[in-house]
């Protein structure tokens, strides 16, 4: 994310092939075209496989062409455009916590995609102070875009920031005299609109082809992993994250993840269902504490490549909560832990309890 670019992301050998993703994702959906298909099963193949590129199979505008295209395609240069891993955040279920980290992912050069429901007149949009501050949707529908920077300031001044979405209709929209203050191509959406109308947000992570650094992780599997680096987040009168940097050699499908607590022995299990090389991994508490600070034992369940499992275990350190720091309390039955897919983490309270 730091530098010169890598390459002329203008040329199509340097794009992937959004003909070839659209089509195999079909026919993994069970879906026909020319209806949509869902949004991290993209991230989650490129992680995996990568991508011929634009210039290998082309883009055209018609269904009997892609749904003639191979399913499984093998081109020099593929893995260049391998992720790392990705996240998503489910928008409508936290809203100002998804805006607060969909700001940091902006601030640290990452882009975000997002997908929900279309604004009414959205071919034509309505600006207030140059952004779109709507909330009626058309219902029943369906659309991708990314969000590509963010301004605390503009807006109407009782309720100033907006997200800055690229859309996909083109530099001509949304037309030079409808009030957008955002270059071709791209409109602001209020916070409020961005929060209060759509469903979900991801991001994807770059791949790490450096050295694994940090602390190495016990593995029988040719694939070696490490820790970067792990700690607790705590933004000011929320919610409590504990954060795992994780680095493969390779990437490997993650199925579950386990935390043992230091000195109690109770263990905090989750999902994770996706591919990863390299990216974090989450445990979210809500009841107001901070996790125990202390050597927490590692456990990672998944399968390689070839589908064989893989199992990974370590001890890492984790300090107290920054920047806030709600008091430290152990983890009980009843504690609110949500593990990475938004689903309540399975909790085993240890006999040091």
């Amino acid at each position: 994310m730091n530098g010169p670019p890598k390459w002329d992301t203008s040329q199509a050998g340097n794009q992937v092939s959004a003909a070839f993703l659209y089509n195999y994702m079909h026919h993994q959906e069970n879906r026909v075209c020319p209806k949509g298909s869902l949004a991290t099963p993209y991230l989650d193949y490129l992680i995996a496989h990568g991508s011929p590129s634009a210039l290998d199979i082309q883009y055209k505008p018609d269904c009997k062409y892609l749904s003639g295209l191979p399913l499984d395609p093998s081109y020099p240069g593929m893995t260049r455009f391998r992720l790392g891993s990705f996240a998503a955040l489910n928008i409508s279920k936290d809203p100002a916590t998804a805006l607060l980290l969909i700001k940091q992912l902006l601030s640290n050069g990452l882009a975000v995609a997002f997908s929900g429901p279309v604004l009414t007149g959205y071919g034509h949009p309505t600006f207030t102070n140059g952004v779109i501050c709507g909330t009626d949707t058309i219902p029943k529908s369906g659309h991708g875009q990314v969000v590509v920077g963010y301004d605390d300031n503009i807006g109407p001044p009782d309720s100033p920031g907006a997200l800055l979405a690229q859309n996909s209709f083109g530099t001509e929209w949304p037309g030079a005299n409808s009030g957008s203050i955002a270059p071709p191509g791209k409109a602001y959406w209020s916070y409020a609109t961005s929060t209060g109308t759509q469903s979900l947000a991801a991001t994807a992570y770059p791949l790490n082809t450096g050295p694994l650094a940090g602390t190495m992780l016990s593995t029988t599997s040719k694939i070696a992993g490490c820790v970067n680096t792990a700690f607790q987040w705590a933004p000011a009168g929320g919610d409590v994250w504990i954060i795992v940097m994780l680095q493969l050699s390779a990437p490997i499908r993650l199925q579950q993840v386990t935390l043992t607590e230091p000195g109690t022995g109770t263990t905090i299990s989750g999902q994770y269902g996706a591919n990863i090389a390299n990216g974090y991994l989450y445990f979210q508490r809500s009841d107001g504490n901070q996790f125990i600070p202390g050597d927490y034992g590692l456990r990672l369940l998944g399968t390689d490549g070839t589908g064989a499992p893989v199992a990974y275990s370590g001890s890492i350190a984790i300090g107290a909560a920054q920047p806030d720091s709600p008091p430290a309390q152990k983890v009980t039955p009843g504690t609110g832990i949500a593990d990475q897919t938004n689903a309540p983490a399975a909790i085993v309270i240890g006999s040091g309890s």
